[in-house]
C-alpha cells in the first residue's frame, strides 16, 4: 500500500484501531469478492478502503468530516490504482 499523508498525518497503520481493523478485514470470510462495498467511516488516508479493495471488495465509500482526509484518500487510492472504484 503506497500512502501520500495529509499535514494532519492520519492513516499510517499504526494507530491501534487502524490495525485491528486491518485485521478484522484481513479474516477469512470478511471480504469474498462479492461486490461488497465498503463505508470507510472517518476516512482519514484511505488506507481502510484500500485494504478492502486489495481483499477484494468491490467499491468503497469514504467520509470525513476533514475536507483534507477526502481529498488525501482519493489521492491515495489513485496511487493504489482504485480512484475508479472509489467515492469521497
Amino acid at each position: 500500500i503506497y500512502l501520500l499523508l495529509g499535514r494532519n498525518g492520519w492513516g499510517t497503520g499504526v494507530h491501534p484501531t487502524t490495525r485491528l481493523c486491518l485485521e478484522f478485514l484481513a479474516s477469512p470470510n470478511i471480504i469474498q469478492g462479492i461486490g461488497e462495498v465498503i463505508l470507510d467511516y472517518g476516512c482519514g488516508s484511505g488506507i481502510l478502503s484500500i485494504a478492502s479493495l486489495h481483499l477484494g471488495a468491490s467499491r468503497a465509500l469514504g467520509v470525513d468530516v476533514e475536507a483534507e482526509a477526502l481529498v488525501t484518500s482519493e489521492r491515495n487510492l489513485d496511487l493504489n490504482g482504485f480512484g475508479d472504484r472509489f467515492e469521497g
